[in-house]
């Protein structure tokens, strides 16, 4: 007895704390227990199974006596019961790391606890229901509620989807276990790559790798994310050698074949291998016969064939007619797309994965020790980042879906820079709010997803709002993050000189991540003052909005007599700035008349016939220029610090924003 004691007091110890945190949810009356009170003590319940003889870490105790506070004081403030209930979904992050490297299976031993607890808690939906869907009726195997095609936004037609086969067959054997078989593939496939990251780094950084952002975003869901990351992580682990080329060619062939967004990085990795070939004269003149031959195929399929061969929608010449006009006509925007993604708190890399700050300077280390390794890890993944970026343009972030799964196939680059930082304190401060973010998300699965609405689940989890947005930041937040983040980049770099200065620069973005800009957005606009409007469109279901070509928030709808805003806060002589569209209607402000008249978006005609079908944009609001109107407004205007704005006549009026702008500035 003693010795079973004493070779399994770790086991136990979490097996304990099971039981506790199964018994204090419920004893502090935290809400929620049917759920995240039963899926949270059993994950740890099986982490203890799957321990073995490993003894619990030096945060064990912090965590047990940190959740034990926050079950009982969880009342004393409306999320109090949030952070307790994610503290144990942090200990299970920091559980798998420190077990991956003890007793065999280690890594795959410290994944399955999230791993389950991810799969378990996430509903499926989006692009796994179409999976669903192909699988089924290109397997012919039942899947439940899944079997039959229905046609979505964004579709060739009512039964085939913008998605290539490929990945709907490999995941089609789990619909022999019936619709919630879908993810068995996935998972095999999530935990096979966690292994290849391992090969490629060390256990520790891969768990950490699979179980923080971006990894995590889609860890055993069936989506492509993992299964590229696979076949990259192997085709980098590969031998040198001429004999591998043949290999690599067919593992960027079924990258492309999986999904034509990772084209960059298929083609990244034939650049690296070629790169990393010896060195002769003319070197370059066979790729750039290739490519030039690539083009003339494609150009010949289009205009000799009527895309009978690229015909999807994303393999069509004609969508690469995106690339002209996203670095030729919008090339400002294009830029700003670049930031965002990288800054963004929706989907952007470094707000869900502040390690991969810490992974920046382990890569210039790796390039002098390893420097084949580090071209055949580079190229692809800036070529992944910026065919991402030209060609999808601003729906880079492939939003509304899991935030962060666009960038799944870049972790193997950031994870070999992790493990060459991995023992720094730095890295620790980086990883630990990296399990913070994967944390929230595991207890609280509605915390994946996001909208491009302005609003990211965890801040609004957090209950925190921000201005700091792709959709309503402007230029000046994207280019402070900008210097911020290469600031933390140095002080990384030179951590023996300025590592004092890593905390400062996380509380000064924390600072910038809590400003908002003054005014109001029409969505967010309070009962008392909007009396009779409705937001448009008039289902709250983000789906309604993923091909806005403006901002995908809701706009409110002045159509009617009787409904109004009574805006608080004006006097004489302030100035409105109302960002809003129409079509010509006209809106009462205060005793001021202001018609509202603006055009339909002037798009390239490319974007109005992309794929097979004629896709010309109907006179919808959506589809109309969001313009700022400027009114100054007089005595006759205001009543007691206040402006009625009512419909007055003609087509109904769309507000996305009003600024009131005083002699003191705008507010």
């Amino acid at each position: 007895m003693k010795s079973i004691l004493k070779n399994h007091s770790g086991s136990l110890a979490m097996a304990v704390f099971s039981a506790w945190i199964f018994a204090a949810w419920r004893l502090a009356g935290m809400p929620d227990p049917g759920f995240s009170g039963r899926i949270i003590p059993a994950a740890w319940l099986l982490a203890a199974i799957l321990n073995g003889r490993a003894h619990t870490g030096k945060w064990f105790v912090p965590l047990v006596l940190s959740f034990t506070a926050g079950a009982w004081l969880w009342m004393l403030h409306p999320y109090g019961w949030r952070l307790a209930a994610a503290l144990p979904a942090a200990g299970l992050i920091a559980w798998g790391i420190s077990i991956s490297q003890k007793g065999k299976y280690g890594v795959i031993r410290a994944v399955l606890p999230v791993m389950a607890l991810s799969v378990l808690s996430a509903e499926i939906n989006g692009d796994e229901v179409r999976f669903a869907e192909q699988a089924s009726r290109l397997s012919g195997i039942s899947a439940g509620r899944f079997s039959e095609v229905h046609f979505r936004a964004g579709d060739i037609g009512s039964s085939e989807g913008h998605h290539t086969p490929l990945f709907p067959l490999v995941v089609s054997p789990g619909l022999l276990a019936g619709e919630n078989g879908l993810r068995i593939v996935p998972v095999i496939l999530a935990l096979v790559g966690v292994l290849a990251l391992a090969r490629l780094t060390n256990p520790a950084v891969a768990v950490a790798a699979a179980l923080l952002y971006p990894g995590f975003s889609v860890f055993g869901l069936a989506m492509t994310g993992w299964m590229a990351l696979l076949l990259f992580t192997v085709a980098v682990l590969l031998p040198e050698g001429r004999k591998w080329t043949a290999l690599r060619f067919a593992i960027a062939l079924v990258l492309v074949a999986l999904k034509m967004r990772y084209f960059g990085l298929a083609a990244g990795i034939l650049v690296a291998e070629y790169a990393c070939m010896p060195a002769r004269k003319g070197k370059w003149l066979t790729p750039a016969i290739w490519i030039l031959a690539g083009i003339a195929v494609l150009v010949a399929d289009r205009y000799l064939l009527g895309g009978l061969v690229f015909w999807s929608r994303y393999g069509n010449i004609e969508a690469f007619h995106l690339i002209e006009v996203n670095l030729f006509q919008r090339p400002l925007e294009t830029l700003s797309d670049a930031g965002w993604s990288l800054f963004d708190p929706e989907a952007g890399f470094v707000f869900r994965a502040p390690w991969i700050l810490a992974a920046i300077p382990g890569l210039f280390i790796l390039a002098k020790q390893q420097p084949s390794r580090f071209k055949r890890l580079v190229i692809p993944s800036v070529l992944y980042w910026t065919v991402l970026i030209v060609w999808l343009g601003s729906g880079w972030h492939g939003l509304p879906a899991p935030a962060g799964r666009m960038f799944v196939p870049v972790v193997p680059l950031f994870a070999a820079g992790l493990m060459y930082v991995w023992n720094r304190r730095e890295t620790t401060l980086l990883v630990v709010l990296s399990i913070a973010v994967s944390a929230i998300v595991s207890a609280y699965p509605f915390c994946r997803y996001n909208y491009a609405d302005g609003t990211d689940s965890i801040l609004t989890f957090l209950g925190v709002s921000t201005g700091f947005s792709m959709v309503r930041g402007g230029t000046a937040y994207l280019i402070t993050a900008l210097l911020l983040a290469l600031s933390m980049i140095t002080v990384l770099v030179n951590a023996k000189k300025y590592r004092n200065l890593a905390p400062v620069i996380i509380l000064v973005a924390v600072f910038l991540l809590a400003l908002k800009p003054a005014g109001y957005e029409a969505e967010d606009l309070s009962p008392e003052i909007v009396q009779g409007a409705r937001l448009y469109p008039y289902t709250a279901d983000p789906t309604e909005r993923m091909f806005w070509f403006n901002s995908r928030e809701r706009l409110l709808e002045l159509g009617e007599a009787g409904q109004s805003i009574l805006l608080p806060g004006v006097e004489p002589g302030s100035t409105l700035l109302i960002q809003m569209s129409g079509g010509g209607g006209v809106l009462q402000i205060g005793n001021r008349s202001v018609t509202v008249e603006t055009s339909l978006i002037t798009l390239p005609s490319v974007y109005n016939s992309i794929g097979r079908t004629e896709r010309v944009l109907p006179d919808w609001p959506e589809n109309r220029q969001m313009e700022t109107f400027q009114v100054v407004l007089d005595s006759t205007d205001v009543s007691d610090g206040t402006v009625l704005i009512t419909h007055s006549s003609g087509p109904p009026v769309y507000i996305d924003r009003i600024d009131i702008s005083c002699e003191a500035g705008v507010r």
